[in-house]
């Protein structure tokens, strides 16, 4: 099931005048092999996707896998890699410090741990969130603060950017969550987008706009999750 119209964002104060475009979000998918409905739900989130007319690329936002496990992590490759257009994603905490290779089979597998890109004038940028220990509070490390300052410093002020992570940059979910947002509020960030929270969240980062979705996962009421976003010349609406 696709999140109906959340949030609209004003994209003001940029001279870069980007073009109608659409993306999409798939988040907290939990892949387990003693739940293989999980499998079917991501097949069957990736066929409707692939469904739509005018998807540019897909996001996908972190706990991929319950475990962190390379069988579980090697299957949402496959499933993923289904995807008719090109997909960018993040871990999240199930793939850090759930992982028994210490991160090591993720980029094995999908090759980076941040990603970078440009879509017709926006800026995207996907970076880990995950914790420094299970069960602890997500933490972006020092390197990834380092590149995100030069990423972010390179872009000409008037292009807008989008951040894109696994956790809410919050108290309460991220302990130097004040550095990440101390940082971003100097350049033209739009919007963060992110999951963790298994349910769709309106949010606020010290001023900055976030979006929070719910999870792959089906529903009682309704099919699986993932979230369309529509980026126009003055809005990007879910």
């Amino acid at each position: 099931m696709r999140e109906r119209l959340l949030v609209v964002l004003a994209m003001l104060g940029s001279t870069v005048m980007a073009q109608h475009f659409r993306f999409a979000q798939i988040t907290d998918i939990h892949l387990n092999s003693k739940i293989p409905e999980r499998e079917e739900q991501l097949s069957e989130t990736v066929s409707r996707i692939n469904s739509l007319d005018s998807i540019d690329f897909v996001l996908i936002t972190g706990d991929i896998s319950d475990d962190g496990d390379r069988p579980a992590m090697l299957e949402a490759k496959r499933l993923f890699d289904r995807l008719r257009v090109p997909y960018y994603i993040v871990m999240g905490n199930h793939e850090t410090k759930w992982s028994e290779s210490g991160c090591m089979d993720w980029k094995d597998i999908f090759g980076y741990e941040r990603f970078e890109f440009e879509h017709q004038g926006v800026h995207f940028l996907g970076f880990n969130t995950g914790p420094l220990m299970r069960m602890a509070y997500g933490h972006v490390v020092a390197q990834d603060l380092a590149w995100l300052r030069q990423r972010l410093d390179s872009y000409p002020k008037d292009e807008p950017v989008i951040i894109v992570t696994h956790y809410p940059l919050l108290k309460g979910d991220v302990d130097n969550w004040h550095e990440v947002t101390d940082l971003l509020r100097h350049y033209n960030v739009r919007l963060c987008i992110g999951g963790h929270y298994h349910a769709t969240r309106n949010l606020s980062y010290d001023g900055i706009p976030g979006i929070l979705l719910r999870s792959n996962i089906r529903e009682r009421d309704t099919g699986t999750g993932y979230g369309l976003y529509e980026v126009t010349r003055d809005s990007i609406r879910l």
